[in-house]
This record gives structure tokens, C-alpha cells and sequence, in this order.
């Protein structure tokens, strides 16, 4: 998991170019950032290169984090933006294995296995920072940040291994 803190936005996405010397795709994602206004996305997915580099648009409301599941993927990595409100994402190493329950098995269409995580680290999204999640990561989105939660506006970069 790499998460690049609130005062280097900019410099973490540097990272996202070193990544892209070990696997071109960071690469594609890298350059989408900086030459795209994220906020004019259309909700959904946007293709950006075939099956290796798409991104997801969603708003929701955030929720307690018992509603909230655990989730790792196999083929892709994820690139995690917040670009309105604030959310907790969970976090694990999944060889933490008593610290979480599979609740789905892999589901290779989705790439995704579904978990409930019990203590877990706990990572503040905001529009200032972001998070690349990789297949050894369990990571929980959604969790409400206080009591009333808020509206979430987020994208996910999906990038192929």
C-alpha cells in the first residue's frame, strides 16, 4: 500500500510514474492524471486503455464502518481518489490473518474477494491525498469519518498487473 499524504498530492503522484517504470499501466494512469480534469468525469467507468487502465466514478454517502466490507483484487490495482468529502478506508496486510474473516469468495469477473476485517488500520481520504492499493492489501472504503457520515465523491483507477 503506498498513501501519499496530505501536503504531497503532487509529489505522491510522482510515485505513480516511478510505478510505471516496473508496470507500464502506472504509467498510462500517471499521465491521465495530469492531463484530465477528474471532476468532469462522468459517473461509472471510463476507459482510458482497454482492459489495463479504467477508471471508476461514484458518489455515495459514507457509513459506519460495521455496514463497511473488506476487499482485495487479484489483477488489478487500485488508485484511490477522494475528490469531495472524507472517508476512512481500513486497512490490512492480508497476512493478518486473524485480524479478518473472507466473506465472498474471489470473484474473477469482478476481481474482487470480499472480507469482514476486525481491527484495522485506519486511513484518512480526503481531496488532498490518495492511496494505491495492491493484491497483498485488504482495504475497507466507505467508513464515515464522525457520526452523520457525508456525501463522497471518489474515483478508483484501476490498473492491470
Amino acid at each position: 500500500m503506498i498513501f501519499a499524504p496530505q501536503d504531497s498530492f503532487k509529489n505522491g503522484l510522482a510515485i505513480l510514474e516511478e510505478l510505471g517504470k516496473l508496470n507500464p499501466n502506472f504509467l498510462i494512469a500517471y499521465h491521465y492524471l495530469q492531463n484530465n480534469d477528474l471532476h468532469k468525469l462522468p459517473l461509472g467507468r471510463t476507459i482510458i486503455e482497454g482492459i489495463n487502465v479504467y477508471v471508476n466514478k461514484e458518489v455515495y454517502q459514507s457509513k459506519e464502518i460495521t455496514q463497511c466490507q473488506g476487499e482485495t483484487h487479484y489483477q488489478y490495482a487500485d488508485i484511490q481518489i477522494v475528490l469531495s468529502g472524507e472517508e476512512f478506508i481500513g486497512y490490512l496486510d492480508i497476512e493478518e490473518k486473524s485480524k479478518y474473516q473472507q466473506v465472498e469468495p474471489y470473484n474473477e469477473d469482478k476481481d474482487v474477494t470480499k472480507y469482514v476485517l476486525g481491527r484495522c488500520s485506519l486511513l484518512l481520504h480526503n481531496s488532498t491525498n490518495f492511496s494505491v492499493f495492491f493484491p497483498n492489501d485488504v482495504h475497507m472504503p466507505k467508513i464515515r469519518t464522525n457520526t452523520e457520515g457525508c456525501e463522497v465523491t471518489k474515483i478508483v483507477f484501476k490498473v492491470r498487473l
